[in-house]
C-alpha cells in the first residue's frame, strides 16, 4: 500500500485484490510527495480541407498520466530502500489500485482506478560519512490502466 501525506492522501493496493497485504507506503514519516500533478489527454483527428483549417473530430481519450515528485529523509524514518521499493513494485509488472484518502475514512474514498508505474527516477545528496544520503528526491510517474483489470 502507499500512502501519501495528509495533503494529498493515496492509498495503492496491489492489484489482485483491495485486501491483500499493502505493497508500499506514503506518509510524512516515510516517502512524502509535494505534489501531484495529473495530464489528461483527449485525441482529436484531423482531416485537411482545401483552403481552410482542418476539421477535427473527437475519437475519445488518450492517455491519463500522473507525476508524484518527493523527498525521502532516509535517516528520519523510512529508511534508504524506500525507491528500490517502488522499483521493485514497478518490476512486478502489475498494475496497483490507487485510492484517494482525503477524508481518512472508508466513505470519503475515492477509487482512482488501476494505474502503473512507467517511470521511477531518483537523486540522492547531502551525503554523510559512508556515502549515504540524508536526502532523496524521487519521482514516480504512473499511467492509467483502467477501472478493472
Amino acid at each position: 500500500m502507499w500512502m501519501i501525506p495528509a495533503s494529498c492522501m493515496m492509498e495503492c493496493v496491489n492489484a489482485n485484490t483491495y485486501d491483500e497485504a499493502r505493497e508500499l507506503c506514503f506518509s510524512l514519516d516515510t516517502a512524502a510527495y509535494q505534489s501531484m500533478n495529473r495530464t489528461s489527454k483527449y485525441n482529436w483527428a484531423e482531416q485537411a480541407r482545401i483552403g481552410r483549417n482542418p476539421a477535427l473530430q473527437y475519437t475519445g481519450t488518450g492517455a491519463d498520466t500522473l507525476s508524484l515528485p518527493g523527498i525521502i529523509y532516509p535517516t528520519f524514518k523510512g529508511g534508504l530502500g524506500q525507491v528500490e521499493a517502488m522499483r521493485a513494485e514497478a518490476k512486478t509488472g502489475k498494475p496497483i489500485l490507487l485510492i484517494d484518502l482525503y477524508g481518512l475514512n472508508d466513505e470519503n474514498r475515492n477509487i482512482l482506478g488501476y494505474w502503473c508505474i512507467t517511470t521511477v527516477k531518483e537523486k540522492s545528496s547531502e551525503y554523510l560519512a559512508g556515502g549515504i544520503p540524508q536526502k532523496i528526491e524521487f519521482s514516480l510517474e504512473l499511467k492509467y490502466f483502467g477501472e478493472k483489470i
